[in-house]
């Protein structure tokens, strides 16, 4: 077959990679895009997959591609109304990491090598501008480290789909209260299909949910240097089979999880439910943390090796034996 060159929508960068073409991808692109095995691409600054809400696109990925950042500022950004499509397989998974990861220069310490992935929806949240009301189009919020508008009222929003998709050596301390996770799901409506994804590694969290109602199946979270899981603003989706393993040398929560800082009744009420879950804990630090009004709803899961199993504080108090159920659940 002939070479077709990188695909329209990225520019070829004057230098390979292990000998392999670079495609970059830079800027806000608002035509979809389809990224195919054969070459390496990169992202350079932050890179904006559709406006909000307008000028609409979808990056596809397909198996057995690696799209790589730099810096710590190279991060990649789903607009709401835009759609990531993940076509990894169990052989070929797509691969996000560092470029220190292509050229060998990494060890199980190693993190914060790029920014990591954000997904905006319209789904419902609870941290509304004043005057505005949760889960209503009205309430929207503008993610950490400038990375969007999400939030509205449609909890069945699709960011598209993800599946056998990796995280590697991601994430950006760019402040104390600005931080970019190895995946935020912020605002994400259950349309969207999230399967088979592991983050490997952060320097944040291994994945957050700032509110809406995605769901997600077959999470692997492991070696990230502060929460494994994180929710806060609402979320109300589920995840089943979790595996979370906590590094030794960093790490914090397995799970920490809120509903909202300042008002920890807001509403609609961060509520998620998690089945066939696996924490392997630092010893140093707490399996699940509930605090801030969440409630939540855990079956048939495992926790070991933390300091501290469970750690229930604020509002979530009030919620045992009604909106806190652990079912079937040991804490070791």
């Amino acid at each position: 077959m002939p070479d077709l060159g990188c695909p329209a929508g990225t520019e070829e960068a004057s230098q390979q990679v292990n000998d392999t073409r670079v495609c970059e991808l830079s800027g806000e692109i608002t035509q979809d895009l389809n990224l195919t095995a054969g070459s390496l691409y990169e992202l350079v600054g932050k890179v904006v997959i559709g406006g909000d809400n307008q000028n609409s696109a979808t990056l596809t990925v397909q198996a057995g591609v690696t799209v790589y950042g730099g810096t710590s500022s190279d991060f990649l950004v789903i607009s709401r109304g835009s759609e990531l499509v993940v076509n990894g397989t169990r052989s070929a998974p797509v691969t996000f990491t560092g470029v220190d990861d292509l050229l060998g220069n990494t060890s199980d310490t190693t993190r914060g090598l790029w920014g990591g992935v954000v997904i905006n929806g319209n789904a419902p949240i609870n941290d509304c501008p004043e005057g505005a009301q949760g889960g209503t189009v009205e309430c929207t919020k503008e993610g950490e480290a400038n990375s969007g508008l999400f939030g509205g009222a449609d909890p069945s929003d699709s960011s598209g789909r993800l599946r056998y998709m990796v995280v590697k050596f991601a994430g950006s301390n760019v402040d104390p209260e600005n931080q970019l996770n190895g995946i935020a799901f912020q605002g994400v409506g259950s349309g969207t299909s999230v399967e088979f994804v592991q983050v490997y590694n952060n320097l944040d969290d291994g994945i957050e949910f700032f509110g809406g109602n995605v769901n997600a199946r077959y999470v692997v979270l492991t070696g990230n240097a502060d929460d494994s899981l994180d929710w806060t603003d609402g979320w109300q989706g589920k995840i089943q089979y979790l595996q979370i393993d906590q590094a030794n040398d960093a790490g914090d929560n397995g799970i920490e999880a809120d509903n909202r800082e300042g008002d920890e009744n807001a509403q609609p009420r961060s509520m998620p439910s998690i089945a066939n879950m696996t924490i392997v804990g630092n010893p140093g630090e707490r399996g699940i943390r509930l605090r801030r009004g969440t409630g939540a709803f855990v079956y048939n899961s495992y926790v070991t090796d933390n300091a501290t199993c469970l750690d229930i504080s604020g509002e979530s108090l009030a919620l045992l034996e009604t909106d806190i159920v652990f079912d079937g659940v040991s804490l070791n």
